[in-house]
């Protein structure tokens, strides 16, 4: 009997099997539809399972199966099993759901063209080429109409000088009324034998012209196709890329943060999740830092193919380093890559979910990059658990984005989701959390040949270049410490336009609107202000004094600053907390050195001033001591609690008056009685 889940597998099946058709020509390389039809002669599903508790891999190979992977932060595993057998293992007391595995695709949809720099130079280069072989088979053909000139002169002249003689001969006999002479007739027979040498002779000669014709035909032919391969495979460098319209004004104006903030995402990792990359190009060599792949398990996700072009574009336009002809958004930014699509850009859920475990296991690990999705049902349980691995990358301080127009992982609540727009068109897309140039942009393939090429895919490796523009440049805003989203809240809050473009910076003559890095750099959301009161004097570096015994007391001023920055937003649920330490060893002071304060809620262009006041203890050593203050707090465009720190306000607690000690600047007068 055929299950419901037979006829969706069906269906999946004939839909990937009827798209390859229709591209109508062989995939080179690992394709999902080739690999879901050998799943299929064989008899075979592959599926994610769900545990109740922890993961029995025992049970899979209890019903014929064979697990492919457990996964590390979720109770599931996957593996091919006999599809008469899922529904005895779906009644394991154990197993909490059995799911056919879902297709994650990458999104394209083109137009995609060559470079008309670099298609100039290959259209003039095969035309040299073919015009050299037009050249060179011009002159085998003068050659052999020469030797076959040759071959007809010295071979067929001597005959016809034999066959003149006996036709004279035979003439002045006829002329005497000798043709039934015995010498006419052998003048004659030897004359029809010279004839038919003649003929023999003159076949041969032009039968091998012929043939000489034929074969420089054939290799005319080859040499033509040999020379649009040459022109196809040029390599063609230059002193570094230009910058195109996605780097500057009408796109993310990546290029002012280059040079007003002297960044170019240096320090700071992407991880991509995509098709297999040329990683040896002159472009992505310099940022590559090693990576895996989930489709064939052989640890390498290199091609060469260019027909798998889609994971090299990707990262050439995010993180690219403009040595040859690509320049990304964050060129010197490093990243390593997850390969978890085939060349046809399908994969499955469970190799990207293994993609994001593996990524946040990465030490060195601060944006992945998912230009990919899923549309289309998956059960509760396993949405649920891709949510879930998502949730624990971003819990760890990791930053995901990922594309407009698929429901799975944009529909998480932890996923960046990148929308497109067109150069300095803001309004032609404008879904998504952020939009990003995604049309007509500057890419590369994994045989070096420049393209433009158009989809959300190529907005979310833009979104994930800005992040690393942001991370790598985070000391600018004043704060010592900050969480992933505040870089998410930051870009949210300071895109330009009605559209929601994100921009780096203002450009270095002033003009246009102020970028991501101009409101870091001003301190968004709020500024402090720290002033002291009751202290005993100021040190020569303007450091206040309190003894020990004393009251140190601060005022803490917090102004909401999204007013003057032009991108009004309430500060809400703002929480602080207090705590002092020595400035040296960090160590925290004795006694109560936490304080809580909050909750407070701070308008645009509003203040909120709080005091905090800890008591130096008499028998406290003397030195240098530093406030830290952690706030936590939310603001719009943002659902997650933002984290910020801030280690700026420093005390001095000189040598006291007791005996063997030092007296520092100085004694605290007696107090009156």
């Amino acid at each position: 009997m055929i299950t419901q889940r037979k006829i969706i597998s069906l269906l999946v099946f004939f839909l990937f099997l009827s798209t390859s058709l229709a591209q109508g020509a062989e995939e080179d390389g690992w394709t999902l539809s080739a690999y879901q039809e050998r799943l299929w002669e064989e008899g075979l599903e592959r599926v994610i399972v769900s545990f109740r508790g922890s993961v029995n891999k025992s049970l899979i190979s209890k019903h014929g199966g064979e697990v492919i992977r457990v996964f590390k932060t979720i109770p599931a595993l996957v593996c091919t099993i006999p599809e008469e057998n899922i529904e005895a293992l779906e009644k394991e007391r154990f197993v909490t759901d059995v799911s056919l595995d879902g297709v994650c695709e990458a999104n394209s949809f083109g137009p995609r063209y060559r470079d008309p720099y670099e298609e100039g130079i290959i259209s003039r280069r095969k035309e040299a080429l073919l015009r050299s072989a037009k050249d060179a088979y011009n002159d085998s053909i003068k050659e052999a109409r020469e030797a076959y000139l040759k071959v007809l002169d010295e071979t067929l002249s001597p005959i016809r000088e034999r066959l003149t003689r006996y036709i004279r001969m035979l003439s002045y006999l006829r002329r005497r009324g000798l043709e039934g002479h015995r010498v006419y007739t052998s003048i004659q027979s030897s004359y029809r034998e010279s004839l038919s040498q003649y003929y023999a002779a003159y076949r041969e000669a032009r039968r091998a012209y012929e043939d000489t014709l034929k074969d420089e035909r054939i290799r005319l032919t080859a040499a033509e196709d040999d020379a649009r391969e040459q022109a196809e495979e040029i390599e063609i460098y230059s002193d570094g890329a230009k910058v195109e319209w996605n780097n500057r004004e009408k796109g993310v104006n990546s290029i002012a943060a280059w040079n007003r903030y002297n960044t170019m995402g240096e320090g700071v990792t992407v991880i991509y999740l995509d098709t297999a990359i040329n990683y040896k190009l002159p472009d992505l060599a310099p940022g590559y830092k090693g990576g895996t792949d989930f489709v064939e398990e052989d640890g390498d996700p290199f091609t060469d193919n260019p027909d798998d072009y889609h994971g090299t574009e990707m990262v050439s336009c995010g993180v690219g380093s403009g040595a040859s002809k690509v320049i990304g958004v964050a060129p010197r930014a490093s990243y390593k890559l997850g390969r978890v699509l085939g060349s046809d850009c399908k994969g499955y859920v469970s190799d990207f979910i293994a993609g994001v475990e593996w990524a946040q296991g990465e030490d060195d690990c601060d944006i992945i990059n998912m230009s990919l999705g899923y549309e289309g049902y998956i059960t509760p349980i396993v949405r649920d658990e891709y949510e879930a691995v998502c949730d624990s990358a971003f819990n760890k301080g990791i930053l995901l984005v990922t594309i407009f127009g698929r429901d799975i992982p944009a529909g998480y609540d932890s996923v960046i989701v990148a929308g497109m727009h067109r150069e300095g068109d803001s309004g032609w897309a404008t879904e998504g959390d952020a939009r990003a140039p995604g049309l007509h942009v500057p890419v590369l393939d994994p045989a070096n040949n420049a393209w433009y090429d158009t989809g959300y895919s190529i907005s979310s490796s833009h979104v994930s270049g800005m992040l690393a523009l942001l991370l790598s440049k985070a000391e600018i805003t004043g704060f010592t410490k900050l969480n992933n989203a505040y870089f998410w809240a930051v870009m949210t809050n300071s895109l330009i336009e009605e559209g929601g473009r994100i921009y780096a910076a203002r450009s270095l003559d002033g003009t246009g609107p102020l970028g991501t890095l101009d409101f870091m750099a001003q301190n968004w959301p709020f500024n402090t202000n720290f002033q002291y009161r009751d202290y005993a004097g100021m040190t020569p570096e303007a450091i206040p004094i309190y003894y020990a015994g004393d009251n140190m007391i601060q005022d803490i001023t917090i102004e909401n600053n999204t007013g003057f920055l032009d991108s009004p937003a309430p500060i809400m649920n703002l929480f602080m907390n207090a705590k002092q330490y020595f400035h040296d060893t960090t160590q925290p002071l004795p006694g109560t050195y936490t304080k809580p304060y909050g909750y407070y809620y701070i308008d645009p262009d509003n203040q909120e001033v709080i005091s905090n006041t800890y008591y130096i203890s008499p028998t406290m050593d003397p030195g240098l001591f530093q406030t830290d203050l952690d706030f936590n707090f939310r603001i719009q465009k943002c659902t997650h609690n933002i984290k910020a720190e801030i280690r700026q306000a420093s005390v001095w607690c000189p040598p006291g008056p007791r005996p063997g000690t030092n007296t520092g600047y100085g004694v605290r007068p007696p107090r009156r009685r």
